[in-house]
């Protein structure tokens, strides 16, 4: 591009606008030159215009700057008295002084590229010290841009090249040569520039910077030619966040993979931030090599589209968000992605949910893309499935999966399926891990034992007999459709066992006036009721509790409105369901009272995550997990007793995994002990 490919504007002001976007980025951007004399300089404004000058410089401009130093009273009257009576070496010594403090205000790496522009005479300086007929400061403030057809744009007014120039009232007047009106008003400021450059003003004295100066700056440029560290990323870490340095490791570890890995982080260790941060350095390292970037983001629930969207916002990403209505989406996408093909540097950034990314219309697009590609799976195990294993687009070259537990519980193929997509887990910190840093809330955990009434353990085991029929058609790592629909209704059986709801209530009494409960309910229903209005009910209702409930029913309005409520103390409690168990973070909670029984370890160990996080305020959590076992005078043939000791070893699975990171794990375990020897389980 030159400078006549952009409609400039006459005047700018910066109680209306920002001089550095609307002019000075651009420009520089587009020019192969800048002649700029300005009383006040500070390399801060610099560093403010390093994403147009970064360019500039790496496009072989050339900038000549004629600057005032920055010279105390004391100073001023010393130079009154005469310049050439100080001599040069006595006045050089002054401006050295100046300049070094200028230097001393850029950050160790923008010093570097200074250092570098300096050198490769990308940079000239010259001082101006007004003499003879003239006793004040040098105050001069214009500028003219060129690029390499020689077409120039030039500016007059009050605006200097300070940090502070966008915050004072400025103005700037600006002129452009292919216009006739302003033609002869550029040659003035073009020929007045050269006439202080050459030291021909009778009334100044333009001097260089002394050689020991120059060799002093250029000394601290380094090795490298670090013009891109002088460049303003597009996107960066919001101020405030330090990472992590498992994190730091997760993302190094990741690049050195080629792009391609699982974060198997804890629940409450910051995927999303990790990712992002990755995401991050991904799209500036190909923005800086004029290369474009498809970011697509897969997420499981419209909850987590929006949570994704506004945190990617703090990172600069501007999101697509890709759900429901197609009409709404797909002619944004197609636009974005249509822009690419103007020139490189872009990124088209998009958000989308399981269930839109699987339609046709955006595998279509996904599809007919053949540029960088990043594909990112937040809780990456959801897309185990066969369904997914056939849609996850090959023209992604750049893969990353969030997940807390990458293994998918009875489904070998399914996880192997994930790992070759995927590759392997580049980085891993457990929940062991975050307690032990204090990323997570240090936990007591109590669980509670319910025995199955004879109707209810039949009712399991007819429907495990039924699940091992279908798992044995099918062959061993193989889950299919009709396999998860008995593993959810044997896990219901269990979540609604009738001595849950009696032991739940004995406990909450032992627990009165606690603030800051999740009782965590199933899906299925009692007499025709759902478990969770059961549970509300007996909250609500029987122990005069304040409740209110959170499932996929609540609009993201009521669920702020519920969580607010929540952490403020005004409702102690909230029943909740299956939609906490993946990207919903209620940190505040204390206590949690488990009733959805899970035998797969992804879900329990996302639980309890959930809870640990931590809080102002929050000292410790404390979980009750409600235990569905056969009664202890349980009597079944051999093929019953088979399942009866598959149920107890699942179960005791949970407890034990919970319990070895708690406060209080040797009694935790203890009350089970006999349960262990009755079914020959002394090593679980």
């Amino acid at each position: 591009m030159v400078l006549t490919d952009r409609e400039w504007p006459l005047k700018i002001a910066t109680t209306r606008q920002n001089p550095m976007e609307e002019f000075f980025i651009p420009a520089f951007k587009e020019s192969r030159a800048y002649d700029v004399a300005v009383g006040y300089f500070t390399s801060i404004w610099l560093k403010d215009a390093a994403e147009g000058f970064a360019n500039f410089a790496e496009n072989g401009g050339k900038s000549r700057w004629i600057i005032s130093p920055d010279l105390n009273e004391a100073d001023l009257i010393l130079l009154q008295k005469g310049y050439e009576s100080l001599g040069i070496i006595n006045a050089d010594g002054l401006l050295d002084k100046n300049i070094e403090e200028m230097v001393e205000q850029l950050q160790k790496n923008t010093l570097q590229a200074l250092a570098w522009l300096i050198h490769d005479g990308v940079l000239r300086f010259r001082i101006a010290i007004p003499i003879n007929n003239l006793d004040g400061i040098f105050h001069a403030k214009f500028g003219v841009f060129t690029d390499e057809l020689n077409n120039k744009v030039c500016f007059t007014g009050s605006y200097n090249h300070t940090g502070k120039a966008n915050s004072n009232w400025e103005g700037l007047n600006i002129f452009k040569n292919w216009d006739s009106s302003d033609s002869k008003r550029i040659d003035i400021e073009v020929d007045e520039f050269e006439n202080m450059w050459n030291n021909q003003d009778p009334n100044l004295y333009v001097v260089d910077p002394t050689d020991v100066l120059i060799e002093k700056i250029k000394s601290k440029r380094g090795e490298v030619r670090n013009y891109d560290l002088f460049l303003k990323d597009n996107y960066r870490i919001p101020e405030g966040i330090e990472l992590r340095s498992y994190q730091l490791i997760a993302i190094d570890n990741w690049f050195k993979c080629n792009g391609r890995g699982v974060f198997e982080l804890a629940t409450g260790s910051g995927k999303t931030l990790t990712a992002l941060a990755t995401i991050t350095r991904l799209a500036n390292g190909l923005i800086r090599k004029k290369q474009n970037l498809f970011v697509l983001i897969v997420v499981p629930y419209k909850h987590l589209l929006e949570q994704w969207e506004t945190e990617s916002r703090l990172f600069g990403f501007r999101a697509i968000k890709c759900y429901e209505s197609s009409s709404t989406w797909v002619p944004k996408l197609l636009d974005a992605l249509n822009g690419m093909h103007g020139g490189g540097g872009k990124v088209v950034y998009v958000i989308t949910t399981n269930t839109t990314f699987s339609i046709d219309k955006l595998q279509s697009i996904i599809d007919s893309y053949n540029d960088n590609f990043l594909l990112v799976a937040d809780e990456a195990h959801n897309l185990g499935t066969e369904h997914f294993s056939k849609i996850l687009p090959d023209n992604a070259a750049f893969r990353l999966g969030l997940t807390a537990t990458p293994t998918l519980h009875g489904n070998e193929i399914g996880t192997l399926s994930l790992v070759k997509y995927f590759g392997e887990s580049v980085a891993i910190f457990t929940i062991d891990d975050a307690i032990r840093n204090g990323f997570l809330s240090e936990y007591y955990y109590y669980p509670v034992l319910c025995e199955l009434t004879t109707e209810e353990l039949d009712s399991y085991k007819v429907i495990s007999k039924k699940l091992a029929i279908e798992i044995a058609s099918k062959g061993q790592g193989v889950l299919t459709s009709r396999a998860e629909s008995l593993l959810r209704e044997r896990a219901e059986v269990l979540t609604l066992c009738d001595e849950k709801l009696q032991k739940l209530k004995l406990v909450l009494k032992g627990n009165r006036g606690k603030k800051y409960n999740l009782v965590y309910c199933g899906v299925g229903s009692i007499d025709g009721r759902k478990h969770i209005h059961v549970v509300l009910d007996m909250l609500g209702n029987e122990l005069e509790m304040s409740v209110r409930k959170f499932t996929a029913d609540e609009s993201s309005r009521e669920r702020r409105e519920i969580m607010t409520q929540f952490s403020s103390g005004d409702i102690s409690t909230i029943a909740a369901i299956k939609c906490l168990d993946e990207g919903v973070d209620i940190p505040r909670t204390e206590t949690a009272y488990i009733l959805a029984s899970s035998t797969n370890p992804r879900q329990f160990i996302q639980r309890r995550g959930r809870v640990l996080r931590r809080a102002p305020g929050k000292e410790y959590a404390t979980i009750y997990d409600f235990i569905a076992l056969p009664c202890s005078d349980s009597a079944s043939d051999p093929g019953g007793r088979k399942i009866e000791r598959a149920l107890v070893e699942s179960e005791l699975k949970r407890v034990e995994e919970f319990a070895s990171s708690s406060l209080n794990e040797s009694d935790s375990i203890t009350p089970f002990l006999s349960i262990r020897k009755k079914y020959n389980l002394f090593e679980i």
